[in-house]
């Protein structure tokens, strides 16, 4: 574990509930527990009304989590798309529309102090949880995929 002030992105799904829930175990035991206190810190953002934001808030209960649930608007996501670009260098829409958000609520989390941030990114590439890994013909074509992306 870290010794600075830390917390998990939680969108309330499978990956990252799990890395909470992993992250909440050995929280009392690291020195950043000494320096912002036991309550693991989540971190959910979404437009109101976000099917997300319930289900981050469902696991964040159940695991006791301090959370923070951030609301933006559209036009919030609208100003954001110039320095959203300019940090992800690209004009691809798939990745600016699941950056803006993200860029959003990362200005939020450095704002309370917040040094570093667990999520559940990665996972689906590493374990083939996307719907092609599925279509792979045999074992060693999954694999070949799953270490390539």
């Amino acid at each position: 574990m870290t010794d600075v002030p830390f917390g998990v992105l939680l969108s309330g799904g499978l990956d990252s509930s799990l890395v909470a829930a992993v992250a909440n175990r050995y929280l009392a035991k690291s020195d950043a527990a000494r320096q912002w206190g036991s309550q693991l810190h989540t971190f959910c953002i979404g437009l109101k009304g976000s099917p997300d934001l319930k289900a981050a808030q469902e696991v964040a209960d159940y695991l006791g989590t301090c959370h923070h649930e951030l609301h933006f608007t559209v036009q919030e996501g609208i100003d954001a798309l110039e320095e959203v670009i300019y940090h992800i260098e690209t004009y691809d829409v798939t990745t600016i529309r699941a950056s803006t958000p993200m860029f959003l609520m990362s200005r939020k989390i450095k704002s309370l102090g917040v040094k570093m941030v667990l999520s559940g990114e990665g996972s689906d590439e590493i374990f083939g949880g996307y719907l092609y890994f599925h279509k792979a013909p045999n074992k060693e074509e999954l694999h070949q995929e799953t270490c390539r992306k």
